[in-house]
């Protein structure tokens, strides 16, 4: 075996003919030089493979089975568009989250985070005058907002220092 990839490869590289010569004993001889007996070899058909390409193996994902939690945080108090009177500017936020689920909750004000707790349940004081959007995130132990309330509007109605007393 040896011998004839020798010759295959010698064959190839040196384009010379290559002979194979049985000997009485049963050997086979292969030879660049015709001799009596030999018979020559066509190479030009040699068998090639190409190996199939082997898939990429990759870690297998692992794949939570149960699907991801919706959860559903809303305003108990004050609903949209509520106008409260408070002329210390004090606001009584609560909201609900189903199901039921511990993190820390945070207020937002006109975009701004304000107060945070550990349920939904936040008393404000002093807040300015006039319409403010609010909304709560609930985030998790590592600080990922894992779900959100609508953004609501209200409004806060305070007696102005530019308004005159009524008498």
């Amino acid at each position: 075996m040896n011998s004839l990839l020798f010759a295959i490869v010698f064959q190839v590289l040196s384009s010379a003919p290559v002979y194979k010569l049985t000997l009485e004993d049963g050997s086979v001889t292969y030879t660049d030089k015709p001799q009596p007996g030999a018979e020559r070899i066509d190479l030009s058909a040699v068998n090639s493979a190409v190996m199939p390409s082997m898939p990429v193996t990759t870690q297998p994902t692992q794949t939570n089975s149960k699907p991801a939690t919706e959860y559903q945080l809303r305003f108990k108090s004050p609903l949209d568009q509520q106008q409260i009177r408070s002329n210390a500017g004090d606001m009584t936020i609560s909201a609900t989250i189903s199901p039921q689920r511990g993190g820390q909750f945070s207020l937002l004000m006109d975009g701004k985070p304000v107060a945070s707790a550990s349920r939904p349940y936040f008393q404000l004081s002093n807040v300015d005058r006039g319409e403010h959007q609010l909304q709560i995130q609930l985030k998790d132990n590592s600080g990922k907002v894992i779900a959100s309330s609508p953004t609501i509007t209200v409004y806060l109605m305070r007696t102005s220092i530019n308004t005159p007393a009524r008498q």
